[in-house]
């Protein structure tokens, strides 16, 4: 067993386990109208509950991890009792292990806390929830041919072999986010909101390639290629050499360093959506959240034109103790030229599109839903798409059971459960529960993972359909009062004003949503007043 490849492996597996296309917050909250999490995916949503508080460190604890092409199963397995690798000399398949890589794999770990955050109902059309939080995404990108790189070497000896790694890159991006929303219902159909975020950014780093090729021989490696680089963290100095190049990179080692060199790396964001009810019982809703961008001062952004010859490797891939991943990341750093020196630079979020639609039934005890969202990150787009049916039995309990694909490959199971015990709500939800475990417990066949629990105070909750039974109950009292009126002729009322005798009748009954006339019945308003009112007229006028 090499502990080169084992190294790889178990760094691309477990050290950036996460899919770069995914974030940390489950698409299963979408339709748990209890939380408030709606309203931060979508800031038209108001949330059922007329007040929230989210308590710090308690409320929100959201992390995602996973990869979108390999799973332990692809890496390690049973043969005869045994445990093995893919690299076991009889018995492991190099082969299998490498076409389970995607062209470009894709890695990240993204974590978000909040730190303090309410709602309130404003009135009866709208509602303010204010949030602050913390949240960092990171990003890497590994080409399938730094990969074949490691499980083959150089399968040529005697020839010059040509690896691709312009997709080679990484990023982290970790900031606060303070912000403000507000949903307004215009009518019984729509509903629009909005959202507002002030930034302040903690830290940011990012390296890419244009053209990056790694041609390897026996003698010598080459790597040519263009590509930039830029970072801006607290503490953290780059140190460049008389010819720009970077010649070493400093990290803090006192805490104190990093609070003390924080910088006002200020930014601003939003979200927008609207949801629409087209018919009875569904709903569609529709947003764009995290456009904007965090100004980062005092960053560094270097640019690199690379081509450097690095002599002295063999490459033998017989030979154990070759780490030809460090050479590879010495050959990147002794070829970064420093264009751009100390300066200031913007970094843009991972923008999010969400289109859902909700069907609900059995009084709306039960729901169904899809939803579908897309990622918006250095150009290029990730999709995945959920499907769910979700319970709210009483309005102290609710479930959701979903199911997601994702970017049109992989799929997993999802779940989510909400307890209430006012005014504490809790929660759990998450979009890939592993369904496959051996022996050990291990989930040998997840690729992703990501969680959200918490615990948030609510109060003022009531079901969306109580409100509704309220509106068909008066209508039917309206209606009863209305055939009372057409089947007793006694309603007409006589009143004497100056020796003439008016006699009033009343006018249609669903033009009296106020109760005016049940009003005259009980003798609180007089005719003459109905009359005035349109809902009495006089019918006939005696001397």
């Amino acid at each position: 067993m090499k502990k080169q490849y084992i190294y790889i492996i178990t760094a691309l597996v477990v050290a950036f386990n996460a899919t770069a296309y995914l974030v940390a917050q489950p698409n299963s909250l979408y339709f748990m109208n209890y939380l408030p999490y709606q309203a931060y995916m979508n800031p038209a949503i108001q949330p059922a509950c007329k007040v929230y508080v989210e308590l710090p460190g308690l409320s929100t604890w959201s992390l995602s991890a996973g990869n979108n092409s390999v799973s332990l199963n692809d890496i390690f397995y049973l043969h005869n009792g045994q445990m093995i690798t893919a690299l076991h000399p009889e018995y492991g398949d190099r082969d299998k292990l490498y076409n389970s890589f995607k062209n470009t794999t894709n890695l990240s770990q993204d974590f978000s806390m909040s730190l303090f955050g309410f709602g309130f109902k404003l009135k009866e059309k709208g509602y303010l929830s204010i949030n602050a939080s913390i949240k960092q995404e990171t990003s890497a990108y590994m080409p399938k041919d730094f990969v074949k790189l490691a499980l083959y070497g150089t399968p040529d000896e005697n020839a010059v072999n040509t690896f691709n790694l312009r997709s080679l890159g990484f990023g982290v991006n970790s900031y606060m986010d303070i912000s403000g929303g507000y949903s307004y219902i215009l009518n019984e159909q729509v509903t629009v909101g909005a959202r507002v975020k002030l930034l302040s950014g903690i830290a940011n780093a990012r390296m890419g390639f244009s053209s990056l090729e790694l041609q390897v021989s026996q003698d010598a490696w080459r790597i040519v290629g263009e590509g930039s680089m830029q970072l801006s963290a607290p503490a953290v100095e780059v140190l460049v050499d008389g010819e720009q190049m970077i010649d070493n990179i400093l990290m803090p080692e006192d805490p104190m360093a990093v609070l003390q060199n924080l910088k006002p790396n200020l930014g601003l964001g939003f979200d927008m959506g609207a949801v629409y009810k087209p018919i009875e019982n569904l709903t569609l809703s529709g947003a764009i959240s995290d456009v904007g961008f965090i100004s980062w001062q005092n960053g560094y952004k270097q640019k690199a034109t690379v081509d450097f010859i690095f002599e002295g490797i063999e490459v033998d891939i017989n030979n154990m103790e070759a780490d030809y991943a460090d050479s590879l990341l010495t050959v990147l750093k002794d070829s970064y030229t420093v264009e751009e020196a100390k300066n200031g630079y913007t970094s843009a979020l991972k923008s999010k599109i969400y289109l859902g639609a909700e069907y609900a039934f059995l009084d709306d005890k039960m729901s169904a839903g899809i939803l579908s969202k897309t990622i918006v990150e250095n150009s290029q787009l990730f999709g995945e798409v959920t499907v769910s049916v979700n319970a709210r039995p009483l309005s102290w309990v609710g479930a959701t059971l979903s199911y997601s694909l994702l970017n049109g490959g992989l799929s997993s199971l999802g779940a989510g459960v909400n307890l209430r015990l006012p005014p504490f709500s809790f929660y759990v939800a998450s979009d890939y529960i592993p369904l496959y475990y051996n022996g050990a417990g291990v989930p040998y066949k997840m690729t992703t993972f990501n969680l959200q629990t918490g615990m948030v105070l609510t109060f003022g909750c009531k079901k969306k359909k109580d409100k509704i039974d309220e509106k068909s109950t008066q209508m039917l009292q309206m209606q009863d009062e209305m055939n009372s009126v057409e089947k007793d002729a006694s309603m007409d009322i006589k009143t004497k004003k100056k020796d003439e005798e008016y006699i009033y009748q009343p006018v249609q009954r669903m033009q009296d949503p106020t109760g005016v006339l049940q009003k005259v019945e009980n003798g609180e308003v007089t005719p003459e007043d109905a009359q005035k009112k349109g809902v009495m007229q006089v019918a006939t006028t005696k001397e």
